[in-house]
C-alpha cells in the first residue's frame, strides 16, 4: 500500500538553523528539532530549544561537541536533565562550558528505529532524528528534490525526518530537514 506523511507546517515548526561550518552540530539541532516537536504536539507551543545546551553538555553521554555527536546521546542526556530554551541558552557555534538553566522541556524515553519500515511507523506520530550519509556532492545540496544512489554506508550526519512519500511508482522520497 502507498502512503505518506509530512509535517512541515505542523509539527516541524522552528525556523531551520545555521549550524555554521566550524561546528558540527547535526546530532544536537536533530534531537532539539524532535523535541521542539513534541512540545508543538503536546503542549501546542512552538518554542526553539537549545541545541548549544546539548553541545556543551552532552559531553558525559558519549558526545564530544561541535566535534561529534549522536541524537540518541543528546535524547538521553535530555531524558536526564531536560532542554532549555534557545532564549536562554542560545547558539553560539562552538563548544562552551556547561551552564545550569531551567529546563522548558524533557522526555520519558525515546525509541531507535533500525528499519525504513519502523522510521515510517514513527513519522506517522511525529517527526523523528536520522542519521544519513553526506557526501561531497551533498554537501552543496540548496533545495528541491536530491537523488543519490551512492549513499555508502558510512552514517555521518543527523537531520530531522519531517515526513515520508511513497505515493510515486519508483520515487519514493524522505522529506528531511537539515
Amino acid at each position: 500500500t502507498k502512503d505518506s506523511v509530512d509535517w512541515r507546517g505542523k509539527l516541524d515548526t522552528t525556523p531551520i538553523r545555521n549550524q555554521s561550518a566550524s561546528c558540527n552540530a547535526g546530532y544536537a539541532m536533530a534531537a532539539t528539532g524532535v523535541m521542539e516537536s513534541f512540545v508543538k504536539k503536546y503542549r501546542s507551543q512552538s518554542v526553539p530549544l537549545s541545541p548549544q545546551q546539548l553541545i556543551d553538555c552532552s559531553q558525559g553521554y558519549r558526545n564530544q561537541g561541535c566535534y561529534l555527536g549522536l541524537a540518541e546521546n543528546a535524547l538521553a542526556y535530555i531524558q536526564n536533565s531536560g532542554i532549555a530554551t534557545e532564549h536562554d541558552y542560545p547558539y553560539v557555534a562552538s563548544l562552551q562550558s556547561c551552564r545550569s538553566v531551567s529546563p522548558y522541556a524533557g522526555n520519558k524515553g525515546y525509541s531507535k528505529a533500525s528499519s525504513s519500515r519502523d522510521i515510517k511507523r514513527a513519522l506517522k506520530s511525529m517527526p523523528i532524528a536520522v542519521a544519513i550519509v553526506i557526501n561531497q556532492e551533498m554537501m552543496h545540496y540548496t533545495g528541491g528534490t536530491y537523488k543519490n544512489k551512492d549513499c555508502g554506508p558510512q552514517l555521518n550526519h543527523f537531520m530531522l525526518a519531517v515526513g515520508f512519500s511513497e505515493n510515486y511508482v519508483s520515487s519514493d522520497y524522505w522529506i528531511l530537514k537539515n
